[in-house]
Order: structure tokens, then C-alpha cells, then sequence
């Protein structure tokens, strides 16, 4: 099931359990839990309720600014991290202090998991972007080399691209 506003999904579990996900803040989660289950007892369950509310999960993203050498991050901190590409894009760096996933993307996107207070969110974020720091990508975020019609090369990006090496001339910047 799915509502609008706020933008929610829940999904109902045969053992009666009602799983609702995408609310931004802990009041908003517990009207969409309360406004799911309305749904339920107008389905002819009467009886239904709400009991036993609780958040399992609490979920953050972030973006760094800037590209990750996750390959190094991965092999300096090779206790803490579990990368493998071919399964899975993101670096899973697991924090012992507060107990928080956070799986680091190359692109410099980051998302924090497991974790059951969003203070637990920030403390994360504190603790890993000094990691982090030291594995940042010299390379433009966004100066990814995208073929063009007919052939030719262009950049899909703006500032700080002019200086790239392509071998050759400068390929013209594409709006």
C-alpha cells in the first residue's frame, strides 16, 4: 500500500506485522502506521490495531562533494569495510561506534543503515567523514566522458573539466 502525503509504503505481513517505510520524521512514521491501519479495519478488520510500535531502522543519505577511492579505503580499512563491485556497488564500511552501516559509493554518495535513533545518524556521519577525507578523488564529480552523436566526445559537466589530459584536443562541454 502506498499514500501520497506523506509519501509512505507499508507492507502487510502475513503474522500481522505492518512494515511502514519512506516517513521523514518519527511523528509522521506513527501517522502513517495509524492511517494504514484505518485502511485495514475499513477492509472489513474491525478488530485490527496498532500495538507495539517501534522504529527497527532509521535510514540517512548524504552527499560528500566529492568522488571516493573506495578500492584504498576499502584496503586501509579492510577490518571495518566489505567491497565487492561485482555484487554490489557500494563500499560497506561498518562503524563500531555508534553500530551504523554505511555503504560509500565512488560517486561520493553515502547512506547510513541500521541504526535506531537518527542521533545515532550524525554521530555516524561525524566519526566517518574524516575517513573518508583521506580517500578523496581528485577527479571532478562531475567530468564523466559521455559519447555524443555522430562520433564525437563531449563532457558531461562544467567547471574544472579544461583541465583533463584527453590525448589530444579538447573535446567541446556539453550543456
Amino acid at each position: 500500500m502506498k499514500l501520497h502525503n506523506p509519501k509512505a509504503t507499508a507492507m502487510l505481513f502475513s503474522n500481522g506485522k505492518l512494515v511502514c517505510t519512506g516517513a521523514d520524521t518519527e511523528e509522521d512514521i506513527k501517522n502513517v502506521a495509524r492511517r494504514f491501519t484505518h485502511v485495514i479495519q475499513k477492509m472489513d478488520f474491525p478488530n485490527v490495531n496498532l500495538i507495539d510500535f517501534k522504529i527497527q531502522n532509521v535510514v540517512g543519505t548524504c552527499d560528500l562533494g566529492f568522488r571516493v577511492l573506495v578500492e584504498a579505503l576499502a584496503f586501509a580499512y579492510s577490518e571495518s569495510c566489505t567491497y565487492e563491485p561485482e555484487l554490489y556497488p557500494a563500499l560497506i564500511y561498518r562503524l563500531e561506534e555508534p553500530q551504523v552501516k554505511v555503504l560509500v559509493f565512488v560517486s561520493g554518495k553515502v547512506v547510513f543503515t541500521d541504526s535506531k535513533e537518527p542521533q545515532e545518524l550524525y554521530t555516524a556521519c561525524e566519526v566517518i567523514f574524516p575517513i573518508l577525507s583521506q580517500f578523496k578523488d581528485l577527479k571532478p564529480i562531475d567530468c564523466a566522458i559521455i559519447p555524443e552523436s555522430y562520433g564525437s566526445y563531449g563532457l558531461n559537466g562544467k567547471a574544472g573539466c579544461a583541465g583533463l589530459d584527453f590525448g589530444g584536443e579538447l573535446p567541446s562541454i556539453v550543456d
